[in-house]
């Protein structure tokens, strides 16, 4: 998809915002990776949702596993962090 959108020709476009809208439908991915870009995310972590979106879709993981495992992480992270400061 992406690579499709790089292939077009480049428009004369007055409002960019306006004109992403109208094609949304058209290009569902590029719009969910400007929202990470403009989000200011990492370069890494704009890829692993970009990937976990795309496995969500084809049904290879399941989001409520992902949401699972990565509060179990922080409740480590956070368990071991309160052990260091006492």
């Amino acid at each position: 998809e992406l690579q499709e959108y790089l292939d077009k020709p480049v428009e004369n476009i007055k409002d960019p915002l306006k004109w992403w809208v109208a094609n949304q439908h058209v290009y569902p991915s590029c719009i969910a990776l400007l929202s990470f870009i403009h989000s200011q995310l990492h370069i890494l972590s704009i890829c692993a949702f970009l990937c976990l979106s795309s496995w969500d879709h084809d049904d290879l993981v399941f989001i409520e596993d992902i949401l699972v495992a990565v509060i179990s992480n922080l409740k480590r992270k956070r368990e071991s962090f309160e052990v260091k400061v006492k």
